[in-house]
């Protein structure tokens, strides 16, 4: 093998570790490529003393070893490289199988510690040899496999079953007179001890054996030993005469749970084919009454048995698989949480029963979902479990299955019975409530077949049901086609549940697509011919009341007839034109929607908000009538035209952002289908309304405006209802009188609050309270000596108090719910908020043709968007907006692709008036998030103008873009930033500004030089250098910048002839400076007067702070090498072996060199010298103060002992005094040789640490 490839071949080895199957794969074929080149090269050598060459000697027993590793599916790599490099081989005979069966015993024999994994690994590779080796010729390998496996089935249990399935592999593939002659004898004796010795193992061997080896294990065998019937003229050892032995084997197979024995699947397989007496007999004895009341893992396999048969098993069937038994203990399973069962059964079952479901006819798929039905929950065995389980049933339904399901549903309503045969009956309203939520469900799951075949019917069903009051006889009725019988009344709990169901199908219609696809442009919430659901139901609902006679729930006055009736002349008008005219029917398509979605609401419209409705629907009208009788072949004034335009199109925006306001889901999508259709008709009044909303100021004026307005033409319309025949001038007189009266209700509504916070005082004051409230406007007349007699009695001090802390409850109260109104206002402020950025998204990512005129308004929504970003920034409660806005700035508009082109002269003022608003927004930004928001924002503006031309200014590069403008705006914030210490501006965006447009950047370029010496701060001087930096490298900017070099050159050598006398430099700042400095000197050829410049660097490279730098020395020289000083060659050596010798000097103590006597300099110490020194310093300051602290504490006892001595000194006798003196003089030898060995051990801690 090359030795280049020897690191790629090793490194294969490792891949056969990968959990991927894909990587194993492929690195197991280029390891067996490899080898069997080098085997081929060994072969042509005639080498005959070496069977193998030395590659595949090394190979084989690195895959052996690896057979035992326990890393994740090592061992399928590793079996998988042995097995083809054996097949590639030709191992076939006695002698090469035996070589490599020795090889693999070597390689496999380990210590006890890994026992398992060697005797695992020794299995693999008896597999692996029978999977490549063919055993025609090799009687003795064959024996040598065969007994190695029988001897690994009976030393460990959990090496039996791997051990018989290569025995089943070697009996598939010997010959008879092989297998009668190796195998058969032991095999025998297993089979001899018939059904009552056998487990699921050697049961799966019989039958291997009985069918490729029938000759020798044929029926004489089996009858014998009571395998079969004796009358049997098949070999069955599945049927009717072994279900019972088979059912106490099916037990045993739960050893290896939740591993399931392909035997257990076989075997329901087999029994499924049978009759239906005998299928059943079998499923309740051996799986209910045997697995299924038994322990948890045999409650598993009857529940995974029952599932993996659910697809081939016909209704009857069924019905026995999953009894109302069988329904019930999974119920517990589901409910109890506690139950071992009940995690891996809420995966695997929930997902499995769906995807079995699937696969099954229409009449299996309804006797499965009605016998979930038969549990001891019921109809609510969802709700009880807190799963899916029906669900997961019913959205696997076909369409033919889902049809029956939906009439069956219909029928329950209508009856308010259930009628099926196990479910558990409930009452009317209960039944006619479920049947309304698994209606709302069906049609809410997108996983159905989206048909309208269905659809349409369930949807009529339920709306019918919700806005119409139908009893007796509903056949002949739409939707009710299949229903036959007479419908009571409905509760009006049950008419709630079905209005809250029938908007969460509206919901789900509106947001879901056409199923078949065949709208033009696949809005959601359409039928599969293109048409809206919403206008659908609208002729749904005119057929019900003029053709079947059905009445409302709340039955329509007069008035509103009329103004129904108005609103489908109009819609069939609408859709009469968006069938001719096809260059409008866009426009008629939303006008539809958006009159159907507000006229559905007359249908049991409260009195409080009809007014309202009709009030928009007027003016609906009346936009519906201008565009209809819009005549374009008419010759028409254009001021005239674009006040039309403005004032339907501003009808439009102020309906949609009033359905925005709303809290139904459905209306908002609706009203965001209508935006959608109507975006590129929009104008700057009508964005103007919808950027009101997000307006700090405004926002809270237009929700009150709205609120008001609304009670304001209640009133009006109420009284103008009143009086409808009188004549115009009278007409005059009661709207001015109207109005006065509205003001006095208004304000009486204002004070209804104040009245009631009045009421709870004078509670709490009780008899202290007054009692005549008119006191004041009825008593005026009366003297104030008449009003002090009339007023209460006084309270003493104990009754005062016990009414302040009522009356402070009372306050406290009114405080808190003020709060909760002004926290409520605001949230809802906010949610309409976040509803209008979606209609400003879909500006965005809409697909507008370039050259449209409402391609500029996109424009305008940059600055307000920028500008509520920065206002709800400030508040916790409005991030949400914030982070809102923020994306949609920056993803949607700002890297918008294809921006608006040919731009009008006042959209181009407008765009540079709104990037001088985004740089005041950056000069006041409180974070480096806004003022990055707003550098994106104004450079979107810039390159949108710089795509751009206009007639003003002739500049081809720079587009429309005024560069004067810009120049002067950006020069002010690079001022800002760096002068002012205080400066909100970021670097952001003066890099930004760099790196986009460096063309106009350059004029930056004079005051970047003039802020290297002047700025503030170090920070912004070094800022400022690689500022400049940047426009000499940039090509755009570059040649703008030529005549600064010599400036920039004498600016950066006086820098640095009064950095050569500074003690104290930064070295960021120099480093750029220098670098500045190497690029100027690098951009072009200069004059310059190179021995003086030459000259301050030689002495700046001096200093002793620049020597300590390695990045200053080395950006000197590098300026020195752009001025024609070359370094020299032996510094670079020099400095090396200052280096070393540095180095070699800190191995020594870091005592201080003495200076020599006619030199002037202070030697100085290296860094490691200096470290050294430190620590000795503060290790001695350590000890010297323990020293100190021990010397403190030993004069603190000898006083303490000294007065003990004194008092005690009369009691004690002579001789007690002799003993004592005799036994100091010991002691303080001890003490002695302690302070010695003390000392020793200090001298040697210090000479370590000064070594």
């Amino acid at each position: 093998m090359a030795k280049s490839s020897e690191d790629g071949f090793m490194g294969l080895f490792w891949k056969l570790s990968d959990p991927s199957d894909a990587v194993r794969v492929n690195a197991s074929e280029q390891i067996v490529d490899a080898l069997v080149q080098c085997q081929r090269k060994h072969n042509k050598s005639e080498n005959e003393e070496d069977l193998w060459c030395s590659e595949i000697k090394y190979s084989l027993s690195r895959l052996f070893q690896g057979l035992a590793s326990e890393r994740k599916a090592s061992r399928l790599g590793y079996s998988l490289a042995v097995t083809h490099l054996m097949a590639r081989l030709d191992i076939n005979d006695d002698s090469q199988i035996e070589k490599v069966l020795c090889l693999a015993d070597e390689k496999l024999s380990s210590a006890k510690e890994v026992e398992k994994a060697a005797l695992i690994g020794k299995v693999f590779a008896y597999l692996s040899v029978i999977k490549s080796c063919s055993f025609d010729t090799a009687k003795s390998s064959l024996k040598a496999v065969f007994t190695g496996l029988m001897q690994l089935s009976k030393s460990k249990s959990y090496l039996r079953p791997s051990c018989l399935h290569g025995i089943s592999e070697l009996v598939e593939k010997v010959p008879n007179s092989v297998f009668d002659e190796i195998m058969w004898p032991k095999l025998s004796e297993i089979f001899a001890k018939g059904w009552y010795e056998c487990d699921a193992d050697t049961f799966s061997l019989l039958q291997v054996c009985c069918k490729h080896q029938s000759e020798t294990c044929g029926k004489t065998f089996l009858k014998a030993h009571n395998w079969i019937a004796q009358k049997s003229k098949k070999i069955e050892l599945i049927g009717l005469h072994s279900y019972k032995h088979i059912g106490q084997m099916l037990p045993g197979t739960t050893i290896c749970h939740p591993h399931v024995h392909p035997l257990c699947y076989e075997i329901v397989s087999s029994v499924v084919k049978c009759d239906q007496d005998v299928f059943s007999k079998f499923w309740k004895e051996m799986i209910e009454a045997g697995l299924m009341e038994s322990t948890p893992e045999r409650k598993y396999l009857g529940l995974k048995l029952s599932l993996y048969i659910t697809s081939e098993l016909n209704v009857s069937q069924i019905r026995t698989v999953w009894s109302s038994k069988a329904v019930t203990g999974l119920m517990h399973i589901f409910s109890n949480k506690s139950h071992p069962l009940h995690v891996v059964c809420k995966s695997e079952i929930l997902e499995g029963i769906g995807e079995k479901t699937k696969t099954t006819s229409s009449e299996q798929q309804l006797a499965l979902l009605y016998q979930f039905l038969t549990s001891p929950a019921g109809l609510f065995l969802d709700d009880n479990t807190n799963t899916r389980c029906v669900a997961a049933i019913a959205g696997s339904l076909n369409l033919e299955a889902l049809m029956k399901y939906v009439e069956w549903l219909k029928r329950v309503f209508v009856d308010g019975k259930l009628n099926r045969e196990g479910v558990k009956e409930v009452t009317e309203d209960t039944a006619r409530r479920w049947s309304v939520s698994q209606l709302c469900q069906l049609l809410r799951n997108s996983r159905l077949p989206r048909s309208d075949e269905w659809i349409l019917p369930t949807v009529q069903f339920l709306f019918a049901l919700n806005h119409f009051s139908l009893s007796g006889r509903v056949k002949k009725m739409p939707g009710f086609e299949s229903v036959d019988g007479a419908m009571s009344e409905i509760s009006e709990k049950t008419r709630t549940h079905l209005r809250r169901c029938s908007e969460q199908a509206m919901n789900g219609l509106s947001s879901t697509p056409p199923g078949d696809g065949k709208a033009k442009r696949g809005f959601q919430g359409t039928a599969s011919d293109g048409d809206f659901w919403m206008c659908k139901l609208i002729d749904f609902s005119d057929s019900l009341m003029n053709k079947h006679g059905a009445n409302l729930v709340s039955p329509m006055d007069k008035k509103t007839k009329g103004v129904w009736s108005e609103m489908t002349e109009h819609l069939s008008q609408l859709k009469s034109m968006q069938t001719s005219d096809s260059s409008r029917a866009t426009e008629f398509r939303a006008l539809r929607l958006l009159l159907s979605q507000v006229g559905i609401r007359l249908l049991n419209c409260p009195k409080d908000e009809f007014v309202a409705t009709k009030e928009v629907l007027t003016d609906l009208f009346s936009v519906v009538k201008s565009r209809l009788s819009k005549d374009e072949d008419m010759p028409e004034d254009e001021e005239q035209g674009d006040e039309e335009e403005t004032s339907w199109v501003e009808v439009v925006i102020d309906t949609i952002l009033s359905m925005l306001s709303q809290n139904s889901k459905s209306i908002r999508l609706v009203a965001d289908q209508v935006f959608k259709l109507f975006r590129t008709q929009l104008t700057g009044k009508g964005l103007r309304l919808i950027l009101d909303v997000l307006d700090p100021e405004r926002g809270v004026e237009i929700l009150e405006g709205d609120e008001s307005m609304d009670e304001d033409v209640t009133d009006g319309e109420m009284d103008d209802d009143d009086d409808d025949d009188d004549e115009s001038g009278e007409d005059e007189d009661v709207e001015s009188e109207d109005s006065a009266f509205d003001e006095v209700d208004v304000s009486d509504e204002a004070t209804e609050e104040n009245m009631l916070f009045r009421n709870r005082v004078k509670e709490a004051l009780g008899d202290a309270a007054d009692e005549d409230d008119d006191a004041d406007s009825g008593d005026s007349g009366k003297s104030k000596e008449d009003n002090e007699e009339d007023s209460g009695p006084e309270l003493d001090d104990e009754a005062m108090m016990r009414i302040d802390s009522v009356l402070a409850d009372v306050f406290r109260q009114k405080k808190l719910s003020k709060k909760k109104r002004e926290k409520d206002s605001h949230q809802q402020l906010l949610v309409f908020q976040l509803r209008v950025l979606d209609l400003i998204e879909i500006m965005a990512t809409g697909n507008r043709q370039c050259e449209s005129s409402s391609d500029s308004l996109i424009l305008k929504t940059v600055k307000p968007l920028l500008i509520a970003v920065q206002h709800a920034s400030k508040n916790t409660s409005d991030m949400t907006l914030a982070e809102k806005a923020a994306v949609l700035l920056r993803v949607k508009i700002c890297k918008m692709k294809n921006y608006p082109r040919n731009l009008s002269e006042e959209t181009i003022i407008q765009c540079h008036d709104d990037i001088e608003d985004m740089m005041s927004v950056a000069h006041q930004a409180h974070s480096v998030f806004i003022c990055q928001l707003a550098s994106d924002c104004s450079l979107f503006l810039l390159r949108v103008l710089a795509g751009n031309q206009s007639s003003d200014i002739a500049d081809g590069e720079l587009g429309a873009v005024d560069v004067k403008r810009i120049s002067k705006l950006y020069k002010a914030t690079a001022e800002s930033f760096m002068t002012e210490r205080d400066s909100r501006v970021h670097l952001c965006v003066i890099q930004d500004y760099i790196a986009r447009f460096p063309s106009i950047a350059a004029d930056l370029a004079p005051d970047l030089l003039k802020y290297i010496k002047d700025a503030v701060q170090i920070y912004r001087k070094t800022k400022a250098c690689e500022l400049l930096q940047d426009l000499l490298k940039n090509a755009a900017s570059k040649e703008k910048c030529q005549s600064l070099l010599s400036q920039i050159v004498s600016v950066a050598n006086d820098l640095i002839e009064r950095a050569a006398g500074f003690e104290k430099l930064t070295a960021k700042y120099y480093v750029e400076l220098l670098k500045l400095y190497h690029v100027a000197l690098s951009s072009a050829k200069l004059d310059l007067n190179k021995p003086v410049l030459v000259a301050a660097l030689d002495k700046y490279l001096k200093s002793s702070r620049i020597s300590k730098s390695r990045k200053l020395t080395n950006w000197t020289w590098q300026v020195l090498k752009g001025l024609g000083v070359e370094r020299e060659k032996d510094s670079k050596k020099k400095r090396k072996r200052t280096k070393s010798n540095s180095d070699a000097e800190t191995a020594l103590p870091p005592v201080a060199k003495k200076p020599d006597e006619g030199s002037d300099e202070t030697p100085q110490e290296t860094k490691k010298q200096l470290k050294a020194r430190v620590l000795m310093e503060k290790k001695e300051r350590k000890r010297k103060k323990n020293v100190v602290i021990s010397k403190q504490k030993s004069e603190k006892k000898d006083d303490a002992c000294s007065e003990t001595v004194k008092d005690t000194d009369e009691k004690v006798t002579t001789d007690d005094k002799k003993k004592r003196k005799k036994k100091t003089p010991k002691e303080s030898e001890k003490e002695d040789k302690s302070d010695m060995k003390h000392k020793k051990k200090r001298k040697v801690k210090s000479e370590n640490v000064d070594g």
